[in-house]
């Protein structure tokens, strides 16, 4: 009787061996795919590279790759799509847009069929950028200067001015941030700028002083000025630019020409809007983002506002932009809050004031800080920079991307 329960093990054992290997052999319902190293990655963009090591049964709608600074996934980054007719062995695609350069991303091959999604493993890669991104993280700088931020330009150094009264210039041919002579004014929580610049001088306004002060960028020497002829402004609402060598300040109650020559200030027109956020100046004419997302031009010749246009992006409270050639460029709104503030948006548009036209561009590729945020622009480039709270890896570190409009789409 125990030799014929051994050998009835035996035989049960053998058909189970069996039935093992043969179910090896059986393709999976769904397709089994690997993600592979990136390849060819440079300024022009990078090729994604992925393996169908079995197709399974199941039928293969499409399949590609998703990829973004986060957990890829089809719901909540961007896709390429290659086609629909899988076969088992490697694929590829080259892409060369939606990659900013010098971000951290993550890409994972996916594979859809009638019911589900199927992801490969996740790969890391440092990107270059791409020939039609326009975004590029280009310094991580040692900056101590804290709370609202302004940044200005007489287009061959950058000039970022902090409520702390802190001041740095960017020079671009060096890709480096130094520091220069505090601004002489004191800086609190409550204090927001307005600058503008004339022959290499850069003159600040501030809201809660009358002074003005004037600050030489060659020999990085500050000097104050007499007062200006009206009254501290409000927080909201404070800007500054200038037009054939004649320098304007801007505010909801107030709007002022200043001639360097005489230190003399002269009443304009106010702007028919409540408040304002930014100003960008293109043919000797200045446009303001005003309520309700409205755009407003003002002509120096007639001394005149024009509502021209109204922004079709997302609006949190405040705004970015850059003035470039003969467009300007809005977007990345924001709350300027703390702790409950709506997250900033990505989104970034151009505007063509001789056509009145807007063009969607490609998103910034990050959330940026709702604080400490500054633009400019030199020679042909725009330059945004913020300070990168909530990021692990930069907790309290600066960034500073430019923007090639050259390389928009």
């Amino acid at each position: 009787m125990r030799k014929i329960n051994i050998l009835y093990l035996i035989a049960f054992t053998s058909f189970l061996t069996s039935c093992k290997e043969d179910a090896e052999l059986v393709s999976k319902q769904y397709p089994v795919i690997q993600t592979q190293n990136v390849s060819n990655i440079d300024s022009n963009g990078v090729t994604f590279n992925g393996e169908f090591v079995d197709l399974g049964y199941s039928h293969i709608t499409e399949y590609g790759f998703v990829f973004s600074i986060d957990e890829p996934s089809i719901e909540n980054s961007d896709t390429l799509i290659i086609a629909s007719n899988a076969t088992n062995g490697g694929f590829s695609q080259s892409i060369s847009e939606n990659i900013a350069g010098n971000i951290l991303y993550n890409v994972k091959a996916f594979a859809k069929t009638d019911n589900h999604v199927i992801y490969g493993n996740n790969i890391e890669f440092l990107s270059k950028g791409s020939k039609f991104n326009p975004w590029d993280l280009i310094l991580r700088p040692n900056i101590d200067g804290w709370h609202n931020a302004l940044g200005t330009s007489n287009n061959e150094l950058g000039l970022i001015l902090f409520q702390s009264g802190d001041f740095y210039s960017y020079n671009p041919k060096t890709n480096t941030v130094d520091k220069k002579q505090n601004i002489p004014m004191d800086g609190n929580t409550g204090t927001y700028y307005a600058s503008f610049n004339l022959d290499n001088y850069l003159y600040i306004l501030t809201n809660d002083s009358k002074e003005l002060l004037r600050y030489d960028i060659e020999n990085d020497l500050w000097t104050k000025l007499g007062n200006r002829p009206f009254s501290p402004n409000g927080s909201i609402g404070f800007l500054g630019f200038s037009i054939n060598n004649t320098g304007y300040f801007l505010s909801r109650e107030n709007f002022y020409s200043y001639d360097q020559s005489t230190d003399t200030w002269s009443k304009k027109s106010d702007i028919p809007s409540n408040n304002i956020y930014t100003a960008g100046v293109i043919d000797n004419k200045v446009y303001v983002f005003g309520d309700y997302k409205s755009i407003w031009s003002y002509n120096p010749e007639d001394n005149t506002w024009q509502m021209v246009t109204q922004y079709p992006g997302k609006w949190n409270g405040k705004i970015l932009s850059f003035t470039q050639n003969d467009k300007i460029y809005w977007g990345l709104s924001y709350y300027g809050g703390y702790s409950g503030a709506p997250s900033p948006a990505t989104d970034f548009w151009e505007y063509n004031p001789e056509l009145k036209s807007w063009k969607e561009v490609e998103n910034f590729p990050l959330f940026h800080s709702q604080t400490e945020v500054y633009t400019f622009s030199i020679n042909g480039y725009s330059y945004f920079g913020y300070r990168n709270y909530g990021n692990s890896d930069d907790y309290g570190g600066y960034l500073i991307f430019r923007f090639d409009p050259k390389k928009i789409k």
